[in-house]
């Protein structure tokens, strides 16, 4: 059994047996907020590609990064 999934196990069954209702939901926030980081992760990867892309076609990152900000 994975680390994450171990920790999510665990959560949840403390969750049931501190605060019932208000445990699952806390739950289902910290479901949320991982999933979310996950994507934010991809996210990034994927501005870190199209950086890395664009500098090998001549462009200077630290410029193309100063427009992005504007």
């Amino acid at each position: 059994m994975s680390g994450s999934v171990a920790k999510k196990n665990t959560a949840e069954n403390e969750a049931q047996d501190v605060g019932g209702v208000a445990g699952k939901r806390l739950v289902a926030y910290l479901d949320r907020i991982e999933r979310l980081e996950e994507e934010k992760k991809g996210l990034a990867d994927d501005i870190k590609d199209i950086y890395a892309e664009a500098k090998g076609v001549g462009f200077d990152v630290k410029t193309v990064r100063k427009l992005v900000r504007l």
